[in-house]
């Protein structure tokens, strides 16, 4: 993956958040991380940056069980902000329930769903199909 990809995680939890961030960087998956601890901060830096691709991430980690405004709500507002940018989403919840996988194949903005923490495989997985997506894109 170039380096140049930016990655966004939004989620509450504040260890997971630098845990999980400092894991991305150091796999060299980015150089350009964001994080927001709540959904309404990220929504608002989206809907600010809606026309400025450069400033949008390529890739957003969202969680789904968050406090005020969860991923689900999230996901609904997000869609309605007409980004002419295409960022992949991965959805992540420390649960796997049937009514979340339910949830999910009913966005077509959500890239793919993973239990939190996510792994050491899966996530290299993930980053070997970023990087492949990335090429494909020339992102």
């Amino acid at each position: 993956m170039k380096e140049s990809t930016k990655i966004c995680i939004i989620d509450d939890d504040e260890i997971y958040r630098f845990a999980f961030g400092r894991h991305l960087k150091s796999l060299e998956a980015t150089s350009s991380l964001q994080t927001f601890s709540e959904s309404e901060m990220a929504l608002d830096f989206f809907r600010e940056y809606r026309v400025m691709n450069d400033e949008l991430p390529d890739i957003l980690f969202l969680d789904i069980n968050m406090p005020i405004m969860g991923g689900f709500e999230f996901i609904e507002a997000f869609e309605k902000l007409g980004l002419t940018k295409k960022i992949d989403i991965y959805v992540m919840s420390s649960l796997l329930s049937e009514e979340n996988l339910k949830q999910v194949k009913n966005y077509e903005s959500i890239t793919d769903y993973f239990t939190k923490p996510i792994g050491e495989d899966t996530l290299n997985e993930l980053i070997s199909r970023i990087s492949n997506e990335a090429q494909k894109y020339n992102i």
